[in-house]
């Protein structure tokens, strides 16, 4: 594996193979690691890539995010969800929040705290997780 920059305070991986060969990079955001993904792909025809928290990571991630708006989307189409990445979790280009919609990493805004209109089913789990 090539692990040139592997840096043990970076939580997510972006990690592609081709012909038996497998290549890293780390980064500390999800857009970041996405980026460095595409990276990889370009550099490597042919190759197969995924991403995500490293397993070592001693915690999930949680991220709030919504449909990035753009003309024609209406407001309520951009509701503000809460994605949980788990270490060891992969991904390939969506992610699935906690209610269960499906967003492509490439339409999705994230925010430190939720924006917009919350989505009922993801706000009230984490308190519904301690009943």
């Amino acid at each position: 594996m090539d692990l040139v920059q592997l840096d043990p305070d970076a939580p997510f991986i972006a990690v592609i193979e081709h012909d038996g060969q497998r290549r890293a990079r780390v980064a500390y955001d999800v857009m970041s690691t996405v980026v460095e993904l595409d990276n990889l792909l370009r550099a490597t025809p042919g190759a197969v890539g995924r991403w995500g928290v490293r397993a070592e990571w001693p915690r999930s991630i949680r991220l709030n995010g919504r449909l990035r708006p753009a003309p024609g989307v209406p407001n309520t189409s951009c509701c503000s969800h809460l994605f949980e990445l788990r270490p060891g979790q992969w991904h390939t280009g969506g992610l699935t929040a906690i209610c269960g919609t499906v967003l492509d990493v490439g339409e999705l805004e994230l925010a430190n705290r939720p924006v917009g209109m919350p989505c009922m089913k993801c706000a009230f789990a984490p308190m519904l997780e301690r009943r």
